[in-house]
């Protein structure tokens, strides 16, 4: 549902190890739907990167169309 706010795209990016999913477990993932690929290619059983990053891409585009913010994890 449009509210009129402005939608935000977070981006949490760093090494393996940084503590990124552990920070987003704590303070973000109750908040706002987060996209997570390491764990879509292990919950998913996704064999290649093309797939990936098309279903990744198709999950971006259909938050982006319901102007729902929400963050992505990447390493």
């Amino acid at each position: 549902t449009d509210t009129g706010e402005r939608p935000i795209f977070y981006c949490y990016a760093g090494p393996n190890g940084a503590g990124k999913t552990t920070f987003m477990k704590e303070h973000v993932d109750s908040r706002i739907p987060v996209i997570r690929p390491d764990q879509m290619v292990k919950e998913e059983n996704i064999k290649d990167n093309f797939t990936l990053s098309e279903l990744v891409r198709e999950r971006m585009e259909n938050l982006f169309a319901q102007r729902v913010s929400f963050a992505f994890e990447h390493n």
